[in-house]
Formats: C-alpha cells, structure tokens, sequence
C-alpha cells in the first residue's frame, strides 16, 4: 500500500522509490499526488539527510566518513558509480576490501576516493549504504586524520553529486529490463501470428486435397461397376484408400481448426500482455 503524501518523509532514503510506485498506479487520484510528490522531492532534496557524516572502521581505528543511503540493490549502485566514474575516465581498483579511485580531483585538491558499499534487505527492498572515506592522492586510509574536515567536506559534496547519476543510472537499468520483457511479449504474439498463418494454411490445402479425394472418390465409383473384373477390383480398392483418406482429412481439419480457435485465443492474452508492459515502460519513461 502507498502512502499519502502527508505520511512520506523526504529525509527516507526510499522516498523517490515511493514516488514511482505512485506513479506506475492507474488511479487517477495518485497519479495526481505523484506529481505533488516530485514536486517535494525537488523542493527538500536541499535539506535531505541522504548524505551524512559517519566513520568507516579501519585497522580497527575510526576514519572520519560520509554516508549515503540509496534505496537501490548493492550491485547497481557499484555499477552506477562505476558508470559514473568510468565517463570521467577513471578505472576503480581494490585496496583493502574497497573500491578505490585514484587520482581524483576535488575542490582543486588531488585525491584518491575509497568506497564501500553495505546492503540491507533482500530483493526488491534491498537498500545499500555507500561509505566514501576520501585521502590525498596515493596516502593510504589510516593517513586520514579524525579531525580532517577538508577531506569530510569533499566527501560529502561528492556524494551529493553522486545521487543524481546513481538514481539515473538505476532508472536506465530498469528502462532497459522493461524493454527487454517488453520485446520477449511482442515476439511471443509474433509467432503466435506467425502459427496462426501456418494452421490457415494447413486448414486451406487439406480442403483442398479433400474437395480433390472426393472428386477422384466419385470416378472410382463409376469404375467399379465395369464389366472388367480386373477394372472393378482396382476400383474398388482405390475406393477404400480414398474413404480412408478422406476420414483422416477431415479429423486432421478438426484438429488445425480446433488449434486455429486456441490460436485466437491466445493472441488476445498475449495482445493484452504487450499492451501492460508497453504501459509498464512509458511509465518508467515518464517518470524519468
């Protein structure tokens, strides 16, 4: 169940998550307050507490931090940040169990960016918690001293820059998924179609060769009334062969037309399919 506006707080980390649960409703009562909802968003992001000091535990000593909550699964936030990182043209590597960024310039000042990312829940719930602890270019994490504030600051402004390209990043990959169940249903309907043309054809050749069997069944019957023995006889066991044919021409008509009627009916779930996940991702598009 989705909250009312006066009940969502701006400072939880999962609030624009909220937000696009609004908007992916089709009522027309919440499609409002989603807006009402973003216009919140744009007018508190300022005074959010997304991004707040901390300590990151080091050789068992308290390195001064910033934090950061983000309402999004562990593996996409180090892929956004990655991304991030990566159009910028630096390279992560790994040093002590986190993911560090060498080189990196902020506020005039050189520096390398040490980050570590703690999850909380499971699946769609999951949250993740990024620790950036930043140091002067090529000085090791317990060279940080506790009072640096320089160094607190330029942390805390970065990843305040970091939580638009994240969630951007996050919508992308969703974007992207969506697309992809969105294309699996229309090529499901297509070869629903593409069975339903062949069983047409099936149907359309087998009246064919039955109209044709009962033609050659009618001479065979003038035939086997001949007054030559060997004419009748032959006659008559075309006769059979062509009865025989005819009763699996028919059953095999029954079945195809049987099968064309599930056919339809198929197409017209898997039509209804491709239309709710063609909502599915205008609405995540909208909601970018």
């Amino acid at each position: 169940m989705i909250p009312r506006p006066e009940q969502m707080d701006v400072n939880d980390g999962k609030y624009f998550s909220k937000i696009y649960l609004c908007w992916q409703t089709n009522q027309t009562y919440m499609k409002k307050i989603c807006l009402i909802l973003l216009a919140a968003a744009t007018g508190f992001a300022a005074h959010s507490q997304t991004v707040f000091e901390g300590y990151y535990t080091y050789k068992k000593s308290a390195r001064p931090a910033a934090k950061m909550e983000l309402a999004y699964p562990k593996s996409q936030v180090e892929d956004g940040l990655a991304n991030y990182m990566g159009k910028r043209g630096y390279k992560p590597a790994s040093s002590s169990g986190m993911t560090v960024y060498r080189r990196v310039t902020l506020d005039s000042l050189l520096t390398d960016l040490y980050f570590d990312f703690d999850k909380q829940g499971k699946g769609e719930g999951q949250t993740t918690t990024m620790t950036l602890v930043t140091t002067k270019a090529n000085q090791p994490i317990d060279s940080l001293k506790a009072n640096d504030k320089a160094m607190l600051e330029a942390s805390k402004k970065f990843l305040t820059g970091l939580l638009v390209p994240i969630a951007e990043y996050e919508h992308g990959v969703k974007v992207a998924a969506q697309t992809e169940v969105l294309q699996d249903a229309r090529k499901k309907l297509d070869k629903l179609v593409e069975q339903q043309n062949s069983l047409q054809k099936k149907i359309k050749d087998a009246q064919t060769d039955l109209a044709e069997n009962k033609t050659e069944q009618a001479q065979a019957q003038l035939s086997k009334d001949s007054p030559d023995a060997k004419t009748a006889e032959k006659a008559r066991d075309r006769l059979q062969k062509l009865m025989s044919k005819q009763s699996k021409l028919e059953d095999s008509i029954k079945q195809y037309e049987l099968d064309l009627t599930k056919n339809q009916s198929d197409q017209e779930v898997q039509k209804a399919e491709v239309k709710k996940q063609e909502d599915a991702l205008a609405a995540l598009q909208a909601a970018k």
